[in-house]
């Protein structure tokens, strides 16, 4: 599977650009059927809130990177959120080799901005 983060890698971005790339993946849309339980985000713009979960630097990095990689758990389901490419998220099956999980609680830090039928 080749996961944007492979995509951003291959392009050969400095730094400070593959880092923004990373950081604003969480900002994006879930296009499509998704999983009951899921439904809060679909249809509109979603900024999935990492830099609020209070986790410290090397943990906030983790949660980023597997998100553009191969996907970040979800707890207490058998799910992963993973980000396919620019503005574009997927909640699909967990594969169990994330590396990474969301920790509980993290749908309060969730913000959903707009809806397919207008501003929610």
């Amino acid at each position: 599977m080749t996961t944007w983060l492979d995509a951003i890698d291959a392009n050969g971005f400095d730094g400070w650009t593959r880092t923004m790339l990373v950081a604003e993946a969480q900002r994006t849309r879930f296009p499509g059927d998704l999983p009951a339980g899921f439904a809060f985000l679909s249809g509109g713009f979603v900024d999935l809130g990492f830099e609020n979960l209070g986790l410290a630097a090397a943990e906030l990095k983790a949660v980023r990177l597997a998100f553009v990689g191969i996907g970040v758990r979800v707890p207490v389901t058998n799910y992963r959120l993973r980000n396919v490419g620019p503005g574009r998220s997927v909640v699909e099956p967990a594969s169990g080799d994330e590396p990474v999980s969301l920790p509980d609680g993290w749908r309060q830090c969730v913000v959903v901005f707009a809806t397919d039928a207008g501003y929610a």
